[in-house]
């Protein structure tokens, strides 16, 4: 939730504008996937509001890829969330090397 919203952890998040509520939702960020580190870094992020799916999922994608390249960012733009769904893909080599870090029992 952001200081001047309402809105808290675990609450829906209508995205609205003004007064008007959006069919669909998407955000997209630009994340600096370490694997030698096992560390993920959000270096930006986008979010995107329609009534029409395609365009708010891709917009909010090339609006994050527009950021990056104008800030010349070291990260890769993905979608990350989908109407309040997770739809994070983590790469598996990422995975590998965070799973390979953690304590064995």
């Amino acid at each position: 939730a952001s200081n001047s919203s309402k809105v808290r952890v675990g609450d829906d998040n209508p995205y609205r504008t003004n007064t008007h509520s959006y069919q669909y939702k998407a955000m997209a960020m630009c994340l600096d996937w370490n694997v030698e580190a096992a560390q993920v870094k959000r270096k930006w992020f986008q979010v995107r509001t329609g009534n029409d799916w395609p365009d708010v999922g891709f917009g909010a994608v090339k609006a994050c890829e527009l950021q990056q390249l104008q800030r010349d960012l070291e990260c890769k733009c993905q979608l990350i969330d989908r109407d309040d769904t997770n739809v994070l893909q983590i790469p598996e080599d990422f995975r590998k090397a965070y799973e390979s870090k953690l304590p064995s029992n």
